[in-house]
């Protein structure tokens, strides 16, 4: 007897086809497409005022663009994208009552999100992100707790898709790392897809599968973490008092061509399959002495600022 064929997963937890918005008293949207596998981390990263969060109120909220469409595992229907948003916890800012506990409010919370046992979810999430002192009002919480607030009511529920927005900024590196050790564990055990916005010029916090990079309104780029690497290729750097036959033995002696030498005298070679070890073994053997010899590599926030400003060279 022939069996039933699987149904298939959808690609994508979120996905955005030509999403455009004209505001007044916001950045503008244009045509933007954006894709979150199931089950990765995807960082959308972008200077100040380049759209991401007008793209998160898109995504979150019922108003709807004005023109393109958003999917949620795979279906845009109105029904559909109700049922995805009541599997969604998101983390946009503070906006608990001043006078109730941190328990409390996150208490009611569950309370309104129809929680069985919403005092046991309290307490897990609070847990979860490390928080401490949970019996202090609202009012007494310094900023970085705060968020630390807001990212435990949005696990309340166990979503299958988190949206964190700068959630990880304003926080002391302890309790960065016993986030990021909860997510990381969350989205591996749990499939959990996370969407987390960061500004270019911050640090990340938390290791990504993917990235989008967003610039006035547009989608610069998409692509994996893997192919970002690559992108971000690492070069060998050094410098000898004889650069002429030191390029000889690069092109004669590795066939190496793709090499620059800077203003200081040093030269540059891409990385790609070539080690320092090689290059200096090279130039020992042909009796030149080496002063400097070091890899390095850019790192994404440089990448990116690069691939914007030679965007912006070339417009």
């Amino acid at each position: 007897m022939k069996q039933p064929a699987k149904e298939q997963k959808p690609a994508y937890a979120i996905e955005l086809r030509g999403v455009s918005a004209r505001r007044s008293d916001a950045p503008s949207l244009h045509s933007v497409d954006l894709h979150l596998p199931a089950g990765a981390v995807y960082l959308l990263i972008g200077p100040k005022d380049a759209g991401k969060r007008e793209l998160l109120k898109y995504i979150i909220g019922p108003e709807a663009p004005d023109a393109g469409e958003i999917y949620f595992f795979g279906k845009s229907s109105a029904k559909a994208k109700q049922a995805a948003r009541e599997r969604l916890g998101f983390f946009l800012g503070g906006g608990f009552y001043p006078y109730l506990s941190a328990y409390q409010n996150l208490h009611y919370l569950a309370l309104m999100k129809g929680i069985v046992r919403p005092g046991k979810e309290a307490r897990r999430v609070l847990r979860l992100c490390a928080f401490e002192g949970a019996d202090r009002r609202c009012s007494n919480l310094p900023e970085a707790e705060i968020k630390q607030l807001g990212l435990a009511a949005a696990l309340l529920g166990r979503p299958e898709i988190l949206i964190l927005d700068e959630a990880l900024s304003m926080l002391d590196l302890a309790s960065v790392e016993k986030i990021r050790a909860a997510l990381q564990e969350l989205n591996r055990s749990e499939s959990l897809s996370i969407l987390l916005t960061r500004n270019l010029y911050t640090q990340i916090g938390l290791k990504f599968t993917h990235i989008g990079l967003i610039d006035r309104g547009r989608m610069v780029f998409e692509m994996s973490a893997e192919s970002l690497r690559k992108a971000c290729r690492s070069e060998i750097i050094f410098k000898t008092a004889r650069n002429p036959l030191a390029v000889w033995v690069l092109e004669e002696k590795l066939n190496i061509h793709d090499y620059t030498i800077d203003g200081q005298q040093r030269i540059h070679v891409p990385a790609q399959d070539m080690r320092p070890e090689i290059i200096g073994g090279a130039m020992q053997d042909a009796g030149i002495r080496i002063d400097l010899l070091y890899e390095s590599e850019m790192n994404i926030h440089d990448f990116c600022r690069q691939f914007l400003e030679s965007r912006k060279q070339h417009a």
